[in-house]
Parts: C-alpha cells; sequence; structure tokens
C-alpha cells in the first residue's frame, strides 16, 4: 500500500507542476488532478483490504473498474455541464486531452505496481 500511495503522490505532483508551468492551474485541472489521486488511492486501498488470494477477487476488481468508469463519466459530464459553456474549444479540448492522459497515466502506474505486488505476495 505503501507504494501506491507514494507513486500517487509523485504522480499528482507531478501533474500540479506541469499544470502550474503551463498555465493551467484553474479550478477544473485541479479537480481532475485530485480526483484521479483518491480513485487511485481508494481503489488500492478497497482491492488490497478485500485479500489477494480470493475467488472473488476478480468480481471485486471488475465491479471497482465499473465504478471507476462511471464515476470518470460523471466527472466528465459535470464539467461539461457546468464549465463548458464558458469555455473556447480549445479549452475544451484541453480538458478532455488531460482528463485522458491522466486516466491513462494513472491506469498504467497503478495497474503495474497492484499487480507487481501481487506477483511479490505469491
Amino acid at each position: 500500500m505503501k507504494k501506491n500511495v507514494v507513486a500517487n503522490t509523485l504522480l499528482l505532483s507531478f501533474t500540479y507542476l506541469i499544470l502550474w508551468f503551463t498555465d493551467l492551474l484553474s479550478l477544473p485541472y485541479q479537480i481532475v488532478a485530485l480526483y484521479f489521486f483518491v480513485l487511485y488511492i481508494l481503489k488500492s486501498a478497497f482491492l488490497l483490504k478485500a485479500g489477494l488470494g480470493h475467488k472473488s477477487f476478480s468480481v471485486k476488481y471488475n465491479f471497482v473498474i465499473l465504478i471507476k468508469m462511471i464515476s470518470s463519466l460523471l466527472v466528465l459530464s459535470i464539467y461539461f455541464i457546468f464549465f463548458a459553456e464558458t469555455a473556447s474549444n480549445k479549452e475544451i479540448i484541453r480538458f478532455c486531452s488531460l482528463f485522458v492522459g491522466l486516466y491513462f497515466l494513472y491506469l498504467i502506474v497503478n495497474t503495474k505496481l497492484f499487480f507487481q505486488h501481487t506477483s511479490e505476495a505469491d
């Protein structure tokens, strides 16, 4: 669990650093960075607490993935409802690019860490 917290904290710090250097440190971008940080910390905690050796692990893992996808859709919907109306097309594309980029960055890093942890447990 410590590896996941450290890795996610480093990703969050890296994200904020990039946003700061590119002058994109506005509220929607901060929310997205925090969203992925909290989402993957909760996912790791739930799955590690649920136990890696149980027969129902794949069901729990798939359920967490489904919740992640639904909550991501919800976050994007909230952005388009509250922020996109006043944003330019360029700003909307930036936001969506950041969202998708962070989605895959967190997915790759956390999947690698999680399954590295399960193989060490065997």
